[in-house]
């Protein structure tokens, strides 16, 4: 028995010890490190996946040398980033080797919103995150600079997978953000609306002193309010609610301790664009028009400002959006718009929003702050009691938040790693959002299956879901979205209507030329236009200025700047005050008078036995076309016309023809003298009158195909269009036509055979004695 008990007890040992190694081995596989990194780069410490350490910039999730870059906008690195690291791991762990060893890194980057929405991402020098967490109205701007992966295959590839199509569970109003060109390109991630609190307590009191109490603001699961709750409660009631708490504060001795008024809203980054966007859909106007102008100037926008801003600020009502703080940077800002909206830059009027700790009656919000949905505001942050959930006074709410991205140009392997990635974290079956207690909806479906929406705080904005719609509404969202929440214009048209008391109309006219500059095209070359300059006479060049087509105002913004002027383009002739000109001119005037001299020589030894041999008349000819090529040279000078044109070509080709037409005739003689009449032994009278009609004959077929190209040629001066090097940028100079047309063809021919004659009649005399053969020379 003793030897039983032994061994009984001893598998009972091995069991628990297997069992317990079993479970450390399990342990093991499905847990993934994570290092924490601070921005400059020191190490926090190392974690498991899941958690987070505050203040972090970076988390590396895994072991792999395949490291997958992730963007998120949640710096520093807060619970949201662990939500998505905790998808991280459980995709490392899902697709670790057999061995145990991670096939991928996650590398979360936790960086501002600017950043992931509009900072360079894969060009050369720039990193290259495979997946990036954008803003709702952030992704319009990512497709159209070309960043973005469309996500059909990868829908397709989950179809293929069995599951059902990702984009099912979106909330119908992510189709305005996420959906551009007919293809998705983006996930939500976190699903954000718009929420009403008051303070119930002070309502309740507020109600116990009045003889007509006034109905609670609706929840969605009431029906005081009528069915839709929109039939009775409106902007126009809620005005009167703001006004009834204001007076009951004032009278309660609240409105001294907490004297920052009966309305607020939260959120210091564009939150007045969503509340204005929000009001004026109840009146059928918009911010933005659909042709993408300014919707602020109409007469429903204005009125709704009239019913809602003015009427609760002036009448006896103190709602304060900005704080005092920050008067003086909104009012030297706030006059530079006005002026010049390119001097505005990305400097924005500062608000100080009050939260829910500070004002007495109701507060415009998002659905996921902790104290609201989960819990009572006590005694210990605000003296009135606790506050109550409730539809805003509007038919619609805004619906934003934030999504998952891919990025077009990121390695392959690692779009695919960004993908699973992302498709973790929408999967039905887990709930990476459940940060605490808080639950934002990103999908129809979490919302439907989530027992924390059914109840309480979190079924008004489970219900309130169905009526949220992104603040651009009825428009898709578009790439300028960014410059909206970065430049402001909601904020300025509050602060000139309410600080600076402008006129409604004053004050939609400043925040419009916001509005205008944002939606400005790119600059390119069809907003400005360029002239040639005059020649210059000294350089010979002309040079392209470049000027505005609209000089009254901003036109355009960005894009392409505006060249700078191109000078020092050659141009083909000579101006008349230019150095080249005048050297060539006086060249040209020595060689003529030289030309002249010569002719007298001749003239004056005409007896001479050398002067007769070599022909007077003849020689006289060909220096006399050798004076006439010179009228080339003094036509080319100046800006050519057509008549200078045609001109300098007649000189200069009856110049050639009367040169070696007389050198030809007086090599004929010379060859018909010397052989010819040698051969047939006979004396040959070839005179200088016979020997000229040949000449003629030349000089007629010369003149003939002169005409032919004055008039047929076109021999006249054109306008030419010269391309400047590497730029798109042209210019146009006053020539004379070239070579090209069958009439230059001809008269190329024809003085080119006249060559050739000369040639030959030259090569058959070559034996002549020097005496009388000129030709050698």
């Amino acid at each position: 028995m003793g030897f039983f008990r032994i061994r009984f007890n001893m598998i009972i040992s091995l069991s628990v010890f297997f069992a317990c190694l079993a479970i450390s081995f399990a342990n093991a596989q499905t847990t993934v490190q994570m290092q924490v990194f601070a921005a400059n780069g020191t190490t926090l410490g190392t974690i498991d996946a899941g958690g987070y350490i505050p203040n972090a910039a970076l988390y590396v999730i895994g072991q792999s040398t395949n490291v997958v870059e992730v963007w998120v906008p949640y710096g520093p690195c807060d619970d949201a980033a662990a939500a998505v690291s905790g998808a991280a791991r459980d995709v490392i762990v899902a697709n670790r080797t057999q061995s145990g060893q991670d096939r991928v890194a996650y590398k979360l980057v936790c960086l501002d919103w600017g950043a992931v929405g509009s900072g360079i991402v894969c060009q050369p020098g720039a990193p290259c995150p495979a997946v990036a967490f954008v803003g709702t109205t952030q992704v319009a701007g990512r497709v159209e600079a070309g960043d973005a992966e469309p996500l059909s295959k990868y829908f397709q590839q989950v179809i293929l997978d069995g599951s059902s199509m990702p984009s099912d569970d979106f909330p119908v109003g992510t189709l305005y953000d996420y959906f551009h060109n007919g293809k998705w390109f983006g996930v939500p991630f976190m699903t954000d609306i718009r929420l009403l609190y008051y303070n119930y307590t002070t309502f309740t009191n507020m109600n116990a002193n009045r003889s007509s109490p006034l109905v609670p603001p609706p929840t969605g699961n009431d029906t005081a309010w009528g069915t839709p709750w929109s039939v009775g409660w409106n902007i126009s009631v809620f005005t009167e609610y703001v006004k009834a708490m204001k007076q009951y504060a004032d009278a309660a001795g609240i409105t001294a301790k907490w004297p920052h008024g009966t309305f607020g809203f939260q959120g210091g980054w564009d939150e007045e664009y969503k509340l204005v966007a929000t009001l004026a859909r109840e009146y059928g106007a918009t911010v933005v028009n659909d042709d993408f102008s300014c919707g602020m100037t109409t007469p429903r926008f204005k009125q709704m400002l009239q019913d809602f801003f003015i009427k609760m600020y002036f009448n006896d009502s103190t709602a304060d959006l900005f704080g005092t703080w920050n008067l003086t940077a909104c009012a030297e800002l706030a006059k530079k718009v006005p002026l010049d909206p390119l001097d505005y830059g990305t400097s924005v009027i500062s608000i100080q929003y009050y939260d829910y700790h500070q004002t007495n009656g109701f507060f415009w919000t998002s659905n996921d702050h902790y104290d609201f949905l989960n819990g009572l505001i006590r005694s210990s942050k605000h003296p009135n009691g606790e506050w109550q959930v409730a539809y805003p006074p509007t038919r619609s709410t805004f619906l934003g938040g934030s999504g998952m991205m891919i990025m077009k140009n990121a390695p392959e392997d690692h779009k695919q790693w960004g993908w699973k990635l992302m498709n973790a974290i929408v999967d039905r079956t887990k709930n990476y959002m459940d940060l605490g207690a808080i639950a934002p909806p990103p999908s129809i479906y979490r919302v439907k299956n989530n027992a924390s929406y059914s109840t309480g705080y979190m079924s008004t904005a489970a219900n309130l879901l169905q009526y949220a719609v992104p603040s651009q509404y009825p428009l898709q969202s578009f790439p300028q979205f960014s410059d909206i929440e970065l430049l402001k214009p909601v904020r300025v048209l509050l602060y000139e209507l309410l600080y600076l008391n402008r006129t409604i109309d004053v004050a939609t006219e400043r925040a419009c030329k916001i509005v205008d500059y944002i939606f400005l095209p790119a600059c390119n070359s069809s907003h400005w236009s360029y002239s040639t300059s005059a020649v210059d006479p000294n350089s010979a060049t002309v040079s392209i200025q470049f000027d505005w087509k609209n000089t009254t105002g901003v036109v355009c913004k960005g894009g392409q700047a505006k060249p700078h002027a191109i000078t020092d383009l050659n141009v083909e002739h000579l101006p008349i005050a230019n150095t080249k000109s005048l050297g060539l001119l006086v060249a040209t005037i020595i060689c003529s008078i030289l030309h002249v001299v010569y002719m007298g020589f001749i003239y004056v030894h005409r007896n001479r036995t050398s002067v007769r041999r070599a022909s007077q008349v003849f020689s006289h000819l060909i220096i006399f076309g050798g004076l006439l090529t010179h009228g080339f040279n003094y036509l080319s000078i100046g800006v050519p016309t057509s008549f200078t044109c045609i001109a300098r070509s007649w000189f200069l080709v009856l110049g050639f023809a009367l040169c070696f037409g007389s050198l030809t005739i007086k090599t004929y003689r010379i060859y018909a003298i010397f052989h010819v009449a040698t051969k047939q032994n006979k004396t040959m009278n070839l005179s200088n009158l016979f020997l000229l009609r040949y000449l003629a004959l030349f000089l007629v077929i010369e003149i003939a195909l002169l005409i032919l190209w004055s008039i047929w040629g076109n021999g006249g001066a054109i306008t030419q269009t010269y391309i400047v090097p590497n730029t798109p940028y042209t210019y146009d100079l006053k020539v004379c036509t070239g070579p090209g047309t069958a009439a230059n063809a001809l008269l190329l021919f024809y003085n080119g055979l006249m060559v050739l004659l000369s040639a030959y009649l030259t090569f058959l005399v070559r034996n002549v004695v020097v005496d009388y053969n000129e030709n050698k020379f």
